[in-house]
């Protein structure tokens, strides 16, 4: 009896001994998680001959932070389907529209994004393509599908993309903190298939919505800076606004709150470090340069480098080699947005040159600079490659004869788009001290004819401003086109072939 009890005393001991576990340490409510913000990416390869840029060098930053801190998570704040040079290739008869990106973007493992307003450059079938095919989570708070019996969500694989997002980062001693997001997307692409719903509006009910469910509420936007701060002062809780569609880094305070947009095609990105102690909130921002300090990810790259080949083998079926260099130059080139698009150039004074050298007789030649698309500072050497980069929708230039009370109309509304893909770069064109516009030093005639150089875009009358300028307007006397296989067909050959034969006509800026 006593050996019997002994062993089940035995027993028991033993049993109790092997469910053992230690304690769980106490919740000491802190926690820091980490996000890596890109914004406005079109190019998947590296920029400025490799130097700068590229999904791999974010893949890279992103397995650092990933590999100091698991709460970590990677977003890009929109604008990354269009316009990139490769995705208006053709591939297997399709445009490849942003499969590229999406490739490239599923391999550098974003996490989150939020729609820009370039997403919608693409057709309807083609932006559903790349939904389905992304591995990464879509928000769209103010952005939903238009359809014949109404408007419902955009879905992935038949799941509707939802309004907003509930992350939730844990560390080791069990300290939950939950970080809602929220997006706002700018409303000017119209598009037949998209609607968009007032930003402002839609971020105030969905932040009455999240914030009870969640510590913190942060917004991934796609606005203007002057939308991200009338956000922030709309929605004072919220600390952070991280977005896009500026293209040029910064840091904006907004009273308590900053809005931050690194530059485009990844050439920075932000580091947000968010450090949680028990309901208080502190976050440090660091800009960090994607430059050749930056490695490149070997499995992001091999992606991109697939779609690089790609995209060589359809241009060398065109008769382009986009490793020919075409220049050397002897100063930089600024072909960024906040130039171009603002006031003359040496990169907007280059096409024009180009257009004029294609027609010798023209009196000038005009071009909407929101078709200079490479968002760069070109440096050391052009490649056929950049002047793809340069103008990546390609098209043709044409001559065309209009009288001038038409040719003054077109340029003083051109010449209103500053800031606006709609302002025009010209040459030979001045204004004089009774603000009237000189053609070589001439007053415009309002009966007399005029030759200008136009790219095939502005005639359809869909630039900003410009809608009246179409092939049929009673003004216009004649258009020459070019014939088939003539070279003007497409306009970035006819700057190679400009540049080859006189170099880069630089422009005091």
């Amino acid at each position: 009896m006593k050996n019997s009890l002994f062993l089940l005393l035995s027993l028991t001991l033993l049993a109790a001994c092997q469910s053992y576990r230690p304690l769980t340490p106490t919740d000491d409510g802190q926690l820091t998680f980490q996000i890596l913000q890109v914004n406005d990416v079109y190019e998947i390869a590296p920029l400025s001959n490799g130097r700068v840029g590229g999904m791999a060098r974010v893949a890279q930053v992103r397995k650092e932070l990933l590999a100091e801190n698991s709460n970590t998570i990677t977003v890009l704040a929109g604008d990354f389907l269009s316009p990139s040079v490769i995705g208006t290739l053709k591939k297997d008869g399709n445009r490849i529209a942003g499969a590229q990106m999406v490739d490239a973007m599923n391999a550098t493992g974003i996490d989150l994004v939020t729609f820009g307003n370039h997403e919608f450059d693409i057709s309807e079938s083609r932006l559903q393509a790349r939904l389905d095919e992304s591995e990464f989570t879509w928000i769209g708070s103010n952005v939903v599908q238009q359809k014949e019996n109404g408007r419902t969500a955009f879905q992935v694989n038949g799941q509707d993309v939802p309004e907003y997002w509930i992350q939730t980062f844990t560390d080791t001693d069990g300290t939950r903190v939950k970080v809602g997001f929220i997006s706002a997307t700018i409303a000017s692409n119209p598009k037949d298939y998209v609607h968009y719903e007032d930003a402002f509006s839609e971020a105030k009910r969905l932040y009455e919505l999240v914030a009870p469910q969640v510590d913190l509420v942060i917004g991934l936007t796609h606005l203007s800076l002057e939308e991200d701060k009338q956000l922030a002062k709309l929605l004072p809780e919220i600390p952070l606004l991280m977005g896009g569609h500026e293209h040029h880094n910064m840091k904006v305070p907004v009273g308590k709150a900053f809005v931050t947009k690194a530059d485009a095609n990844a050439k920075s990105a932000y580091i947000h470090r968010i450090h949680f102690d028990k309901g208080k909130i502190k976050i440090e921002s660091e800009l960090k340069m994607l430059d050749e300090t930056v490695a490149l990810e070997a499995e992001t790259q091999a992606v991109v480098s697939k779609w690089t080949s790609i995209a060589d083998d359809i241009f060398a079926a065109k008769g382009m080699d986009t490793k020919r260099i075409v220049a050397q130059l002897p100063k930089k080139i600024d072909a960024t947005e906040q130039v171009v698009r603002h006031r003359p150039s040496t990169a907007s004074h280059m096409i024009v040159k180009a257009m004029e050298n294609a027609y010798p007789s023209a009196d000038l030649a005009l071009i909407n600079t929101g078709s200079i698309r490479v968002d760069d500072v070109l440096q050391d050497q052009l490649s056929e490659y950049d002047i793809i980069r340069l103008l990546p929708f390609g098209g043709g230039i044409q001559m065309v004869e209009m009288k001038g009370r038409l040719l003054e109309k077109v340029i003083r509304a051109g010449l209103k788009n500053v800031g606006e893909g709609g302002y025009l770069a010209m040459d030979n064109v001045t204004v004089d001290a009774a603000n009237e516009l000189l053609i070589h030093n001439e007053r415009i005639v309002a009966e007399k004819t005029y030759s200008v150089v136009l790219p095939d875009f502005l005639l359809l009358g869909l630039e900003t401003g410009l809608g009246f300028l179409k092939s049929d307007h009673p003004d216009i006397v004649n258009i020459e086109k070019p014939n088939d296989g003539d070279r003007r067909q497409d306009i970035r050959l006819v700057v190679v072939d400009c540049l080859l034969e006189s170099g880069v006509p630089y422009l005091e800026e």
